[in-house]
């Protein structure tokens, strides 16, 4: 049977860390059994795919919890005890930058872990909108905080990586990409030891950048199927369900919903007249709030959707957000001038949340949309469809266009019915593997998990299904909180644990896989050209006469082909173009 060589080398890798069966745990509090590995010294780096103990050569996994609370010294030591290597620690810029406090903090923190034999990452946090992030100022203080924390901790052993930004929420790639690079520069001039974490960007949907750094990690987080997770909807496995492609959607019409108007204006309660479905191949709906031409300031709170038979009778609210509540996000920007951001400000006064449209430079517009496909909903041609919300505005120009919205889509691929389950699981992920495979870096779910909530509807088997996988793709991961009400393996306050199966389920294989001489990846391995013409036979490429099965990996050259072209290309895209090698 044939083979990719590069399969047979993935699989040496993977085979020593299957899972093993997951056994019940009877208790409610959590285990105390120590992993099977001595903690590693030395500095971590990656090397291809896998993550290198500088000192040891040890080719190993950080298996993490995120550490989203004020941690006692204790805390390490249980993490360490119940089978995690690694604790992801969210860090507040803003404390950072005026308080001395807390970088004492840092400091007991750094100190506890080396205690508690435990590697530690630091992970920058901030506001979970981040609009006023991708303005020079704010980029700045950014910077300057991973400066002070790269000069500070350089030669620290204990800290694993360094995670740029937790959940990168850009209003254009180009502004994520810009930013990473700026940052690796800043940590580079004091800190060559400590490999990067760098995140893919939620929006567009996980899109991962690429820096020209020797030692970086593709991080990523995972919640799907959101609905059940996060929001606690439904049963996993679920029944089978129409799973769309959003690629395969295109816009058919929008809602027309009253404008916000000119001037200062107070809460307001607006809506519309019955917006019908005219378009027979609309199929889905997704709320949205949007402003283009805005010189002012603009607010909009809760608000519902609302949908009406043919005769115009009332049929149901098809979502009700209230924004404090609700995980409603996904802001676009066509230009760096708008800000998009959750402020506490509503009709009910601060005890409310809003979203707040501005330009960052006065005299240029603001022009932007927010809509969440996590709300999207069935939309019947024939049907009537109205938005109800509150809007404010300041000093509003009265060209601006800002209103709420429902976009309405069409479907233009195929029906997909789809069954959320392990498989599905995996599919998701070997699509984000193959970002991982084709740049030769090593990736790590940094944030995933289920709401406590979640636990007893399934939510264990989603766990256990999503450890089983990772150990299959070797990945290094954070689960998704410690100490927290809604996601926390424990209360905020409360040392019983959230369930004794999902105890179980840390007590993963050593996250050691192999002590290694020299792990191979992109940059050491010499491509070979082998013999004979290539030739396809069924669903392979094969070389010759030698039954070789190959993948060609290029890239494409739209200028004049030199040879001097070769050497500059960066390690990760200097592929095979032309010939062919046992690392494609």
């Amino acid at each position: 049977m044939k083979k990719f060589i590069p399969i047979i080398i993935l699989s040496l890798v993977l085979s020593s860390c299957q899972s093993a069966p997951i056994p019940e745990v009877p208790s409610t509090a959590a285990p105390t059994q120590q992993v099977q590995s001595e903690f590693p010294s030395g500095f971590l780096r990656s090397n291809g795919q896998a993550l290198v103990n500088a000192d040891s050569a040890v080719l190993l996994r950080l298996l993490a919890v995120n550490f989203t609370h004020d941690p006692l010294v204790q805390d390490y030591a249980d993490a360490r005890a119940m089978g995690f290597n690694a604790v992801r620690l969210g860090l507040d810029m803003d404390l950072f930058s005026t308080a001395e406090t807390a970088n004492s903090w840092l400091d007991t923190q750094v100190a506890s872990a080396k205690e508690a034999g435990i590697y530690l990452i630091l992970s920058l946090n901030t506001k979970s909108d981040q609009s006023t992030l991708w303005s020079d100022t704010a980029e700045q203080a950014v910077l300057d905080f991973w400066d002070s924390i790269a000069r500070k901790y350089a030669a620290e052993v204990v800290i694993a990586a360094y995670d740029l930004l937790n959940r990168p929420v850009p209003m254009g790639l180009d502004q994520w990409q810009s930013l990473a690079e700026k940052i690796a520069r800043a940590i580079r001039a004091s800190d060559s030891n400590h490999p990067l974490i760098v995140q893919a960007a939620l929006v567009p949907d996980r899109t991962f950048i690429y820096l020209e750094d020797p030692n970086y990690i593709l991080g990523f987080d995972f919640f799907k199927p959101y609905e059940f997770t996060a929001l606690s909807q439904g049963q996993y496995p679920s029944e089978a369900i129409f799973q769309p492609a959003w690629e395969d959607f295109k816009l058919t019409e929008n809602l027309s919903n009253p404008k916000l108007a000119a001037g200062t204006t107070d809460w307001t309660e607006t809506g519309a007249s019955l917006n019908l479905v005219v378009n027979r191949e609309t199929v889905i709906g997704v709320p949205a709030v949007a402003c283009d031409y805005l010189l002012g300031s603009a607010w909009f709170s809760n608000f519902t959707v609302r949908e009406y038979d043919e005769t115009g009778e009332f049929l149901r609210d098809v979502n009700t957000i209230d924004l404090a509540q609700s995980s409603f996000w996904g802001p676009w920007s066509p230009n760096n001038n708008t800000i998009i951001e959750k402020v506490d400000d509503s009709p009910w006064g601060q005890t409310g949340t809003s979203i707040h449209f501005a330009p960052i430079n006065a005299g240029q517009s603001a022009d932007g949309t927010v809509a969440d496909q996590n709300f999207a909903f069935e939309a019947i041609p024939g049907r009537s469809y109205t938005v109800h919300g509150w809007v404010r505005g300041e000093n509003v120009n009265p060209d601006a266009d800002c209103r709420f919205n429902i976009e309405f889509y069409s479907y233009a691929g195929r029906d997909q019915l789809a069954v959320w389950d392990r498989d599905h699981l995996q599919r998701e992920l070997e699509r984000l593997a193959n970002y991982g495979q084709f740049h030769d870096l090593p990736m790590m779910l940094v944030d995933f998990g289920v709401t406590r909530e979640s636990l007893n509807k399934g939510g264990t088997v989603w766990a256990q299904d999503m450890f089983d996988l990772l150990d299959g793709f070797s990945w290094s991961y954070a689960w998704k909180s410690y100490r927290d009400d809604r996601w926390g393996m424990y209360p905020a306050k409360s040392n019983v644990f959230s369930h004794p199966i999902l105890a179980a389920l840390f007590q993963r294989p050593d996250p050691v896989l192999s002590t290694v001489s020299a792990p191979k990846s992109a940059s050491n391995i010499q491509p070979v050209l082998l013999d004979g013409f290539v030739h396809a036979q069924g669903q392979d490429l094969i070389v010759g006469s030698s039954q070789q099965a190959i993948r060609l990996v290029g890239i494409n050259f739209n200028n004049d082909l030199y040879t001097q072209n070769f050497p500059f290309m960066p390690h990760h895209a200097r592929r095979d173009f032309l010939r062919c090698g046992d690392w494609a």
